[in-house]
């Protein structure tokens, strides 16, 4: 069984906590090639065309993530009412809390 309690499908928010896992680490992926980038004017090894073009590939993909995070987050239901609070609404009493 999955966390979520579920055993083949998907949790209704992982839509949501995808794109969210994914971001570190395409956040992370960026922080080398700026590093290599700074350094190419002293290391003539270092491609610095290149490295922009990985970095700004690199920022493309956090672009992306975010907007796959905030389309799903749009996209979500809105959340149910409590479970007391349908029936009171129903008969017109408050349920103690």
């Amino acid at each position: 069984m999955k966390p979520n309690g579920r055993l083949l499908r998907r949790s209704g928010l992982f839509p949501l906590a995808g794109p969210e896992a994914l971001r570190p680490g395409a956040r992370g992926k960026a922080l080398p090639w700026r590093a290599l980038l700074s350094a190419a004017p002293q290391d003539a090894r270092l491609d610095a065309a290149r490295r922009e073009h990985l970095l700004h590939r690199a920022g493309q993909q956090i672009e992306t993530l975010v907007s796959l995070h905030d389309r799903a987050a749009t996209a979500l239901p809105s959340p149910a009412p409590p479970l007391g609070a349908a029936s009171a609404a129903a008969t017109g009493k408050e349920t103690p809390p």
